[in-house]
C-alpha cells in the first residue's frame, strides 16, 4: 500500500556475533540485556546483509542436500529385489539413507535455531527503522493433503509434512489460498475437519475461501470456520456476501471476515480474501444459492479503503482467483493490475499454477506467487519493505519441493497431530465399511488382455463396461445438475455431450454383490472429482484420436455409450504398431462431428490440466476453453449413478443417455468402439 511512512531512530550498532552452524555462517545480536538501544542506518544495513547472507546460504544448502536425498533415494527405489540377496542389499542401502536423513535432520535443526536467532537480531534492529523485513509462507489447493507422500508419482509434502518443516522456522505469516478442504477420500471422509484442524496445528493464520470449500455446504464450510477462527485461524472472503434477508442474516452482508490484521515488528499488514466467483458453478451450484460474488476488483478496492482508514502498511490479497480463467476479469493477474496502487503482494490460487514469486508484467510494483496444488511446494517469501515510500526494496521466493521438506523435517508427528490422524483413519475405515448399493452386474476392466505379445489391464486396450458405466455417471452428474442452467442453444443433448474416463484412472473391478464404500474408492482412489469443459469440435476430435493412441497405456479412453467408432493398428517400419480411429467412423449419437460445433465433455480434473498427455484440453494452456461444472468427486458419481438407476430416482425419460442397469451386463455396453489389434 503506497504513500506509508514509518520514522526510526539512529544510534549506536548492537554488538553483533558470529554463530559457526553447520554448513553455514550466521550472526546474532548479543545485545538481550540492553534496553532502549538505537541503531543507526548503516547498523540496520549491516545487520540486513548479515541476514542475507544467513539466508543465502541457507537456501543452498537446502537444495545440495535436497538434491543428494532425492538422487540416493531413486538409486535406492530402483534397486532389484527379487531374490533374497537383492532384497538384502536393498534393504541395506535403505538402512543406510535412513542414516543418512536422520543426521541430516538434526544439522538442519540446529540451523534452524540459528535461522531463528539471526532473523529475532534482525528484528530488533530493524524495529525503529523505516525497513522491516517480513517472512511470509504459503499454500494453495491443498485438497485433502493430509499425509507426506513421497511415493514415484504423487510427492506431496502434505500438511503433516509443512507442520514439521514449519516448525522451529523464523516466520510472520501462513497462509492458504484456499481450497483446502476437498480432494482426497481420507480428508473427505469427515469433510475437511481434521485438515482444518490441523492447518490450526500448523499455525495458519487464514485460509482463503476457494469454490471447493463450498463442495460441502454452506452450512459446513461456515461451521468449520466458527471452529479454526475460534482458534486465531479465519477462513476469508471479501467478496461473498448474503443474496437474501433470511434466517437472521441480511442481503448484501459478508458471510465471512474480509481480512485479518497483523501487526509485524510496528507496521501493519493486512491479508484480504478473494474468492473467484465461479465458485457458483465450479463447486456444485445448490451449495451457493444462498450468496452473491462479488466482483473481486469491485471488493478489493473497498476494502483497500477501509484498510487505509485503518493506517495498513502493506496488503496482501489472498486470492482464489487463478490465471488463465474464462473470465479475463476475474483472474487474479488482472485484479493486481486494476489495484496495483494499494496491493502490495497476491498469493494465488485455483488455476493450480506454478509461479515463482514475480511482479506483474514485470513492471508493476505488485508481487504475484502460486504454488501449483496439492502441497508439491510451499512458498517461502522474504520481502523486506521500505514504510516510507511503501515500496518492497527486497524480493525473494524459494518454492520448496518435498525434497527438501523432506531433509529439513524432524520426521516425527507430534502427539496432538497423530491423535487427530490416526483417529480419522479410524473413522475413514468405518465410513468405507458401509453399503452403498447392491450391485447386480459383473463389472470388470482390470481383468487381463493380451494384445500382441504382452498382457494388459483390459481397460487400457478395450472399452469396458466398467468405463462405460464410470463414463456415463459423468454425464447423468453433469445433466441433473446443470440441465435447469443450460437451456436453448446450451441445452445438455445426447448429440453434444460425451463422457470420458481414462482408463488408468480406474484401478478395479466391481463384482456383483453387495458394494460398500471401499470397494467404490479402490475403483478411484485417486480422488479426483467429475469436472465438464465446453470444446469445439475441432477439438473434440483431438481428444478421440489422443485417447485410441493412448492405448496400451493408462491414458486410453473409455467413452460413454452415445459414441461409436473403429481403432485400427498401423505397424511402423520400427515394427511397433500405432493405433488411430478408422476415418468415417467417429459419430456422437450416430452423427458426425461438428468441427465448429460446442461440445460438452464431462471428465475429470486430471485430464482438464493435461494429465495423461491430454494437453488439448488442458485449461492452462487453452485458456479459450471454458469450465462449465466441476462436482463430487468420481467415487461418489459412480455410487449415486448406481443406486439412481436401481431406484429409478432422478431418471426420467428426459435424459438423453437414459439407460436401464441390465444394459451393462450386455455387449451393447462395449461394442460401440471396435478395435483391429496388431497381429
Amino acid at each position: 500500500m503506497r504513500i506509508k511512512k514509518i520514522f526510526y531512530k539512529s544510534g549506536a550498532l548492537a554488538l553483533i556475533t558470529a554463530i559457526s552452524p553447520i554448513a553455514l555462517i550466521a550472526t546474532a545480536c548479543n545485545n538481550d540485556k540492553k534496553t532502549n538501544v538505537q541503531y543507526s542506518e548503516a547498523d540496520i544495513q549491516q545487520a540486513q546483509e548479515k541476514f542475507d547472507k544467513f539466508e543465502d546460504s541457507y537456501n543452498t544448502t537446502i537444495k545440495e542436500k535436497a538434491k543428494e536425498y532425492a538422487q540416493t533415494k531413486a538409486a535406492v527405489d530402483n534397486m532389484p529385489s527379487s531374490n533374497d540377496n537383492e532384497a538384502a542389499a536393498k534393504k541395506a542401502a535403505q538402512d543406510k539413507l535412513n542414516e543418512w536423513l536422520a543426521k541430516t535432520r538434526t544439522e538442519f535443526a540446529n540451523i534452524k535455531a540459528q535461522y531463528r536467532e539471526v532473523f529475532d537480531t534482525l528484528k530488533k534492529v530493524e524495529k525503529d527503522s523505516r525497513y522491516k523485513t517480513f517472512k511470509i509462507y504459503h499454500t494453495n489447493d491443498e485438497h485433502g493433503r493430509i499425509l507426506l507422500d513421497d511415493g514415484k508419482y504423487n510427492r506431496y509434502s502434505g500438511i503433516e509434512g509443512i507442520i514439521q518443516y514449519m516448525d522451529g522456522m523464523p516466520r510472520d505469516i501462513l497462509l492458504s489460498a484456499g481450497d483446502l478442504v476437498q480432494g482426497l477420500p481420507l480428508s473427505d471422509s469427515d469433510k475437511g475437519e481434521t485438515i482444518a484442524k490441523l492447518v490450526v496445528n500448523a499455525k495458519y493464520d487464514l485460509v482463503t475461501i476457494g469454490n471447493h470449500e463450498f463442495d460441502y455446504g454452506l452450512d459446513w464450510i461456515r461451521k468449520l470456520n466458527d471452529l479454526t477462527k475460534a482458534k486465531g485461524m479465519p477462513f476469508l472472503s471479501a467478496n461473498v456476501v448474503w443474496k437474501e434477508t433470511k434466517d437472521g442474516h441480511t442481503a448484501g452482508n459478508f458471510v465471512f471476515d474480509r481480512y485479518k490484521i497483523f501487526d509485524i515488528n510496528g507496521t501493519k499488514i493486512a491479508v484480504v480474501g478473494i474468492t473467484t466467483p465461479d465458485s457458483a458453478y465450479t463447486s456444485n451450484p445448490k451449495n451457493s444459492v444462498d450468496v452473491n460474488f462479488l466482483d473481486p476488483v469491485t471488493a478489493m478496492k473497498a476494502v483497500n479503503e477501509d484498510l487505509k482508514k485503518q493506517g495498513v502498511n502493506f496488503v496482501i490479497a489472498a486470492t482464489h482467483l487463478g490465471v488463465g480463467v474464462n473470465n479475463p476479469k476475474w483472474e487474479s493477474l488482472y485484479l493486481g493490475r486494476e489495484t496495483q496502487d494499494d496491493t502490495d503482494l497476491i498469493l494465488d490460487g485455483h488455476s493450480h499454477t506454478k509461479i515463482l514469486g514475480e511482479k506483474i508484467d514485470g513492471t508493476t510494483d505488485t508481487y504475484i506467487s502460486q504454488t501449483q496444488a496439492y502441497t508439491t511446494y510451499l512458498g517461502d517469501i522474504t520481502i523486506r519493505f521500505d514504510t516510507e515510500t511503501g515500496k518492497i526494496i527486497k524480493f525473494h521466493e524459494e518454492l520448496r519441493d518435498i525434497d527438501q521438506i523432506q531433509v529439513v523435517r524432524s520426521g516425527q508427528r507430534e502427539e496432538e497431530v497423530d491423535n487427530l490422524i490416526k483417529a480419522l483413519q479410524k473413522s475413514y475405515s468405518a465410513v468405507n465399511d458401509k453399503v452403498v448399493f447392491q450391485n447386480k452386474i459383473n463389472f470388470t476392466h482390470v481383468v487381463s488382455k493380451q494384445v500382441g505379445s504382452e498382457n494388459f489391464w483390459l481397460g487400457r486396450v478395450a472399452q469396458t463396461n466398467l468405463g462405460t458405466f464410470a463414463s456415463d455417471a459423468n454425464v447423468w452428474t453433469f445433466y441433473k445438475e446443470n440441465n435447469a442452467r443450460l437451456t436453448g442453444d446450451n441445452a445438455i443433448t445426447a448429440d453434444n455431450t460425451v463422457g470420458l474416463t481414462n482408463g488408468g484412472g480406474l484401478r478395479a473391478d466391481l463384482p456383483a454383490g453387495t458394494v460398500k464404500r471401499g470397494d467404490i474408492v479402490k475403483i478411484s482412489p485417486f480422488g479426483n472429482r467429475i469436472t465438464a469443459i465446453k470444446i469445439k469440435g475441432s477439438v473434440l476430435k483431438e481428444v478421440f484420436a489422443h485417447g485410441a493412441k493412448k492405448i496400451k497405456s493408462g491414458g486410453y479412453a473409455q467413452w460413454s455409450h452415445n459414441v461409436s467408432f473403429e481403432i485400427v493398428s498401423t505397424k511402423g517400419a520400427d515394427g511397433r504398431a500405432t493405433y488411430s480411429i478408422k476415418e468415417g467412423t467417429l459419430k456422437i449419437n450416430n452423427k458426425d462431428i461438428d468441427d465448429n460445433k460446442n461440445y460438452y465433455l464431462v471428465t475429470n480434473d486430471y485430464l482438464v490440466v493435461g494429465g495423461d498427455q491430454y494437453s488439448m484440453i488442458d485449461l492452462i494452456k487453452n485458456p479459450t476453453i471454458e469450465k462449465e461444472f466441476e462436482g463430487d468427486s468420481i467415487a461418489d458419481t459412480i455410487i449415486n449413478y448406481a443406486n439412481a438407476l436401481n431406484t429409478n430416482d432422478g431418471i426420467d425419460n428426459s435424459y438423453p443417455l437414459k439407460w436401464s442397469i441390465d444394459k451393462y451386463n450386455t455387449d451393447e455396453a462395449t461394442n460401440f468402439v471396435k478395435i483391429n489389434y496388431e497381429s
